[in-house]
């Protein structure tokens, strides 16, 4: 899968930053994505071009929270592969 361009990267973490911070006054449901996006300061066309509402975006958040964790883990295991590996 192509990598997301640093501009990408950037709306994609603001807008989550918005839906969290909406997610702290009322419940996913009740949340709009014009707010979403006036916290972000980005058009609403580019929301709809990432995701096609904020339950579409919360689960595409927490999938990204995932890969992180797990590509984190496993630069761990590698280094600790790589250690033993010196080792004996």
């Amino acid at each position: 899968m192509k990598e997301d361009s640093r501009r990408v990267k950037m709306t994609k973490t603001l807008l989550h930053k918005g839906l969290i911070e909406a997610l702290r006054d009322k419940p996913l449901d009740k949340i709009t994505v014009t707010e979403i996006c006036d916290f972000a300061d980005v058009n609403r066309s580019t929301y709809y071009s990432y995701f096609s509402d904020p339950f579409d975006q919360i689960i595409q958040y927490e999938k990204s929270i995932g890969e992180s964790i797990r590509n984190q883990m496993e630069g761990v295991y590698q280094d600790n592969m790589s250690t033993q590996e010196r080792c004996n």
